[in-house]
């Protein structure tokens, strides 16, 4: 993670942590593709925290059909 560059979890808000296992989480024409955070992943893709907000994420994906519409509102 590069040096002052926060990265958040596009479901949660929650920070990255150093000892986290994050996801990255790629809309393809008719799937979704899941990789490790360290994986290299051309853009656009969505930041995501752990195996429940990845749940979160498929499971609106599914009934959506878009990853534009599984966003989360961040909670202040």
């Amino acid at each position: 993670m590069a040096e002052g560059k926060s990265i958040t979890c596009d479901i949660c808000g929650v920070e990255k942590r150093v000892v986290n296992r994050w996801w990255k989480v790629k809309e393809m024409a008719d799937h979704l593709r899941i990789h490790k955070a360290e994986a290299a992943v051309s853009q656009p893709y969505k930041n995501i925290c752990g195996q429940s907000c990845v749940n979160r994420i498929i499971d609106r994906w599914m009934a959506t059909g878009s990853l534009e519409k599984a966003e989360v509102v961040h909670p202040e």
